[in-house]
C-alpha cells in the first residue's frame, strides 16, 4: 500500500510505502512536488504520481503550482518520465486495460489523456463544463 504525503498548502514531497499485512511503515519515496494523486500499473512496481505542486491559500498565489506526473519504479523511487500535463494535476484515472491514464488538471479546467505505453499527452479535453476537476471515475465501458 501506498500513501501520499499530500498537502498542497505545503511543501510535501514523499509517498510512504506501507505493508498492509504487518501494519508497518516500511520506508518512504522523496522528491515529488506535494503529490497528490497515484494510479498504480497492474504490475505492482511501476505508478504515476500526479505534482499537483504548492498552492498558497492566504494570497491565492498559484505560480508554482504544477504541471508534471512521474512514471516512477515504486521498487526503488526513481522517476522512469516526467510528463508535462496541464496545471494542477490531480486526479488519476487508469482504463481496465491500463493503456489509458487520466489526468484531471485542475487549474486548466482539462482532463489530460496519456497513453501509458509512450508516456504521451494523446489528447486534452477541455470545455466550459469542466470546472477545477478534483476527482474522477471511469465507467466500467470506459
Amino acid at each position: 500500500m501506498y500513501a501520499l504525503h499530500t498537502g498542497i498548502s505545503v511543501a510535501v514531497q514523499t509517498i510512504s510505502l506501507l505493508d498492509t499485512a504487518t501494519r508497518q511503515f516500511k520506508g518512504s519515496l522523496g522528491g515529488f512536488n506535494a503529490p497528490d494523486a497515484m494510479a498504480v500499473l497492474p504490475d505492482g512496481r511501476t505508478a504515476y504520481v500526479a505534482n499537483y505542486g504548492f498552492y498558497d491559500y492566504k494570497t491565492v498565489n498559484v505560480s508554482k503550482v504544477d504541471s508534471t506526473l512521474y512514471r516512477v519504479n515504486l521498487e526503488n523511487g526513481q522517476v522512469l518520465k516526467k510528463i508535462t500535463v496541464q496545471r494542477g494535476p490531480d486526479s488519476l484515472v487508469l482504463s481496465a486495460d491500463a493503456r489509458t491514464l487520466y489526468c484531471a488538471n485542475v487549474y486548466d479546467n482539462s482532463v489530460s489523456v496519456i497513453d501509458t505505453s509512450t508516456n504521451a499527452v494523446t489528447t486534452t479535453v477541455t470545455d466550459k463544463s469542466i470546472l477545477g476537476p478534483f476527482t474522477m471515475a471511469l465507467t466500467p465501458d470506459g
